[in-house]
């Protein structure tokens, strides 16, 4: 049992991705379910994530992999690159603005 704390310590981040991608649920209406504090800038966040990744097919890849598990969604705040074009699509956000933890 000595495994167990090193277990529960890896959990936030196993379940990060899969409640990120579960989180935009919570856009209809009819779903019963506290949404959390942040979640209009959750939002707004998939939204800039989404135009940008029209225009980029390698963004667009990327947000794949992440909506289907394969890769998790901490890859966005890790990519210097992606996040200096990110933040030219996100309109009216300041560059030193903390990205939404997914």
């Amino acid at each position: 049992m000595v495994w167990l704390p090193v277990f529960f310590a890896e959990v936030p981040v196993l379940i990060e991705t899969p409640r990120s991608v579960a989180t935009c649920d919570l856009m209809h209406p009819e779903t019963r379910r506290q949404r959390p504090a942040d979640f209009e800038t959750r939002l707004r966040f998939g939204m800039a994530l989404t135009r940008l990744a029209v225009k980029d097919p390698t963004v667009h890849l990327l947000t794949v992999e992440v909506q289907n598990l394969l890769k998790p969604c901490s890859v966005y705040r890790n990519d210097p690159a992606l996040m200096k074009r990110f933040w030219r699509s996100w309109p009216g956000r300041e560059p030193c603005a903390p990205v939404p933890s997914l």
